[in-house]
């Protein structure tokens, strides 16, 4: 063995609390580390199951005025569009008392939430409010809401 080997040997046992120090630390390193892999691993493939889950639409078309109910059930008579859901969106602001900030929220509106076909939402509390027209609104929490920022 060469004289730098002989070093190393010594220095490590006669240095055996630091020895012993830097191996866990080494080994807590690389635990942490294989478990951050596992878990983006688990977490990609949930995420996935849950994005399909809600049946995501294919296409989104974003339109700057009204259409009638006629006009958006044309659209079934396309060649290749098996299915078509009325969404109306609106982004709006709100606080439940005046001295709170204000938070952000998204309304969707759609004729029948017990029967949506594409990019389901769910109701994880409280229920549907009936507005006129025997129509029901239901209020969603935000993501950003529900983590506190």
């Amino acid at each position: 063995m060469s004289v730098i080997w002989y070093k190393v040997w010594f220095d490590l046992w006669q240095k055996k609390g630091r020895t012993l120090l830097a191996v866990l630390s080494i080994s807590a390193g690389v635990f942490a580390v294989g478990t951050i892999f596992g878990m983006v691993d688990q977490l990609l493939s949930t995420m996935d199951a849950r994005h399909v889950e809600t049946n995501p639409s294919h296409i989104n078309v974003v339109l700057g005025q009204r259409i009638d109910k006629d006009t958006a059930e044309a659209l079934l008579r396309i060649p290749g569009v098996s299915g078509v859901e009325v969404l109306n969106i609106w982004s709006t602001r709100y606080k439940t008392a005046a001295s709170d900030e204000w938070q952000s929220a998204t309304i969707a509106m759609r004729d029948d939430f017990e029967n949506q076909q594409f990019d389901h939402l769910t109701l994880t509390a409280g229920r549907t409010h009936p507005t006129r027209n025997r129509r029901r609104t239901a209020l969603q929490r935000s993501v950003r809401h529900q983590h506190g920022r």
